[in-house]
């Protein structure tokens, strides 16, 4: 059975970019962050310490600059990840300017999908069926059971460019903490069985930072991605 993204529903979009160790970072980086919230007037500091700043654009979206990469990161984005590609375009293109980066070591297009199930065997089953994983007896090794949880990945490389994909089942749980006025009750909780799909897409070479154009990149890398990963199972 092939993967159909359509089953999916997109939970993250991620684009990274890493490079030698810029110096400038501890000169500079407040530079590049009063220049965003310019842009971006509701930006709010998250951390910041001599080795990471990292800032909210808004309730889903972050962005993280290290000495040595950074990347921002869309919760919940648009479906044609035209925020992502705004948000990479500016960030990005000031970002690199401003340490003086010349060559990317690796640039990083990151989507994370989910599909949400009632049960947990559920999602396990629906795992199991999308790749090559055999259907276990009810009995192994002395276990009477059934599969729980199962995780396929899969890392494919080449001279350019390379693709790495996860794909899981999982139980997730969400516990929200009561006021002390309510300390005789429960806190409340709620479980999820959800199946993720990771696709990590990557350089394997490096990029001379005057040729990242990151609004064309997630444009073309994201079609690829879409026509061609039910080809991968």
């Amino acid at each position: 059975m092939s993967i159909d993204l359509d089953q999916f529903a997109l939970k993250e979009a991620i684009l990274e970019v890493r490079y030698p160790d810029a110096f400038l970072f501890w000169d500079h980086v407040g530079s590049f962050w009063d220049g965003m919230a310019a842009r971006y007037p509701g930006l709010e500091m998250d951390e910041a310490s001599p080795q990471e700043t990292k800032v909210k654009f808004d309730a889903n979206t972050i962005g993280n600059v290290f000495i040595n990469r950074a990347f921002c990161a869309i919760a919940r984005p648009k479906s044609n990840l035209a925020d992502l590609q705004d948000l990479g375009e500016a960030f990005f293109h000031s970002l690199l300017s401003i340490l003086n980066v010349n060559s990317l070591s690796r640039i990083g297009f990151r989507l994370v999908y989910y599909k949400s199930f009632e049960q947990r065997a559920a999602a396990s089953e629906f795992v199991r069926s999308q790749g090559s994983m055999p259907k276990p007896a009810d009995k192994l090794l002395n276990v009477d059971g059934q599969l729980v949880d199962p995780h396929a990945e899969m890392r494919f490389e080449g001279e350019k460019l390379g693709f790495k994909l996860v794909l899981r089942s999982q139980e997730t749980t969400l516990t929200v903490p009561l006021p002390p006025e309510f300390r005789d009750l429960a806190p409340l909780k709620t479980t999820r069985s959800i199946a993720t799909l990771e696709v990590d897409y990557y350089t394997t070479a490096n990029t001379p930072s005057a040729a990242f154009d990151a609004r064309a990149l997630v444009t073309s890398w994201y079609q690829v991605i879409k026509r061609d990963l039910e080809k991968v199972f």
